[in-house]
C-alpha cells in the first residue's frame, strides 16, 4: 500500500494505471525511526566528542596560562654569559625625599616597597645633598 501511494502522480493515477480517489492525499514517505536512529546517535556522539575535546583544550590552555610559562625557571644554572647589570645611582638634590626619589626612579605601581628598600639602603638616617643612593 505504501508503494502505490508513493507512486501516485500529481494527476491522481499511479504508475500502474490505477486511478486514485479525488480527495486522496499524497503520502510523503520519510525514514522510519529504526532507520533514523543510528544516524541520529552517530551525529550526537560526534557532537559530544567535539564538545569534550573543546572543553579539554580550553582546560589545558587555562592551566598553562595560570601556571606561567611551563613552571620552569627562565634563567639557566651556571655561569652568567651576559654583562653585569648596571646599578642605578641617585644623587640627592635639595628637597629630595625618599618618596620623591621612589616616584622619579621609574617604579611602576605601588611605590611603598621601593621606599622601604630605600630606607634600608640609607639606614634610616636623613638624606644629605650630594649623597649617592643605590636604587633598587
Amino acid at each position: 500500500m505504501v508503494a502505490t501511494q508513493v507512486l501516485r502522480s500529481a494527476y491522481g493515477e499511479s504508475a500502474y494505471g490505477e486511478s486514485a480517489p479525488s480527495g486522496a492525499l499524497r503520502l510523503v514517505v520519510s525514514r522510519s525511526a529504526a532507520q533514523r536512529g543510528p544516524v541520529y546517535r552517530r551525529r550526537r556522539a560526534v557532537a559530544l566528542a567535539g564538545l569534550i575535546l573543546l572543553l579539554a583544550g580550553l582546560w589545558f590552555a587555562l592551566q598553562a596560562a595560570v601556571s606561567g610559562a611551563g613552571g620552569a625557571p627562565l634563567t639557566t644554572a651556571g655561569a652568567a654569559t651576559g654583562s653585569p647589570a648596571v646599578a642605578k645611582v641617585w644623587v640627592v638634590r635639595p628637597d629630595d625625599t625618599l618618596w620623591t626619589i621612589a616616584l622619579e626612579s621609574g617604579a611602576r605601581g605601588d611605590i611603598r616597597p621601593v621606599v622601604d628598600r630605600l630606607v634600608a639602603e640609607t639606614g634610616g638616617r636623613p638624606l644629605q645633598v650630594g649623597e649617592r643612593i643605590q636604587l633598587p
